[in-house]
């Protein structure tokens, strides 16, 4: 994501492209078309999980363990190789009854605030369920 956006960034000659996709950048200075930025490191932890293991042919492996409350939101806690790592989740659910306006609405805001790969699946999802006999016009 952030290669693919420094390249849009400096192919288009669009540099502020860049500080709007990265909010936990900062910017520290500008010097004609090149800006420099502070950018957030991960934590100690996983750049030592990640330097003391040594390389593996496996694909990397991505584990999810979703903490459903019925009282309450469901939390989701993801792994990378074993490292926990930050994780957003979209919950897709007509089941608890919705007007086809508000469904729509809400399938545009989660696709707008996700990665362009999880938006098409994120609209695919809610899509599909404007079916459900609890997505009503």
């Amino acid at each position: 994501m952030i290669v693919e956006t420094v390249s849009r960034a400096v192919n288009e000659d669009i540099p502020e492209a860049v500080a709007d996709k990265r909010p936990d950048w900062s910017r520290l200075r500008i010097a004609g078309l090149v800006e420099t930025y502070r950018v957030a490191l991960p934590d100690r932890a996983t750049v030592e999980h990640h330097t003391s293991t040594p390389p593996n042919d496996h694909e990397p492996r991505v584990e999810a363990v979703a903490d459903r409350d019925p009282d309450s939101a469901t939390e989701l806690h993801a792994f990378l190789d074993g490292m926990p790592v930050p994780a957003e989740l979209t919950e897709v659910d007509p089941g608890r009854g919705w007007v086809l306006s508000d469904w729509r609405e809400l399938a545009a805001e989660h696709a707008a605030a996700a990665s362009p790969a999880a938006a098409e699946l994120i609209r695919q999802l809610f899509r599909e369920g404007e079916s459900n006999e609890f997505v009503t016009a």
